[in-house]
């Protein structure tokens, strides 16, 4: 392995360290207000005042649990897909029901379609905004091809499966973003897949 290789991958340990689990795995939740919005009998939203907060609508089909930070942070992402690559939307859509902020950690939730997403995954450290919003757009690809690879009945969990997530991911990135930073990171960790200080899935205190 070269010296860059080596570094590039220390970069996982801020940024990748995806986690496919059931729903048995523990997650620590992080406090935080879960927004919802109803309708009346007849359809209409209820009626706000000036004085009251307004809340982000959320994705259609997809729940958002979190402040209204949160919210935001991940409607901006999903419209990011939805906009840039659409064909990783529908999976996604097809794939997640739920994206959920936590204190720590981040990992797919299989059986109840649940993105549990850490700060450090949606805002990676060290990177401006615009970065950031790429990066945690490109988790969401490929935590949905995990989702999705269990709903067809294939392993969803392990090294074949991660080149696969990782795969898609690559793709997504490329259209998320002119910037083949990213993209490029993503091929970086394909290539080290085979070796074991790479393989960040089988890392306890990963981020992603």
């Amino acid at each position: 392995m070269t010296r860059f290789f080596i570094a590039f991958f220390v970069t996982t340990a801020l940024l990748l360290g995806c986690k496919a689990g059931s729903a048995s795995d523990p997650v620590a939740p992080e406090p935080s207000a879960t927004l919802t919005l109803e309708a009346t009998a007849t359809g209409a939203a209820p009626p706000t005042t000036a004085s009251e907060p307004t809340e982000t609508p959320e994705p259609e089909g997809i729940e958002v649990i979190g402040d209204e930070a949160f919210k935001t942070w991940a409607q901006q992402a999903l419209t990011l897909i939805e906009t840039r690559a659409p064909e990783a939307y529908k999976e996604v859509r097809a794939s997640i029901k739920v994206i959920e902020s936590v204190a720590a950690g981040s990992g797919m939730y299989v059986e109840e379609k649940r993105y549990a997403v850490g700060d450090e995954t949606a805002h990676a450290p060290g990177y401006d905004e615009a970065q950031q919003l790429v990066w945690y757009a490109g988790t969401i690809v490929h935590d949905a091809h995990h989702s999705a690879l269990n709903a067809r009945g294939e392993p969803y969990t392990g090294k074949d499966a991660e080149i696969d997530c990782l795969t898609v991911q690559k793709a997504a990135l490329r259209l998320l973003t002119d910037d083949p930073f990213f993209a490029n990171y993503v091929q970086g960790l394909i290539d080290g897949a085979d070796d074991p200080v790479n393989q960040y899935w089988n890392q306890p205190n990963r981020h992603w």
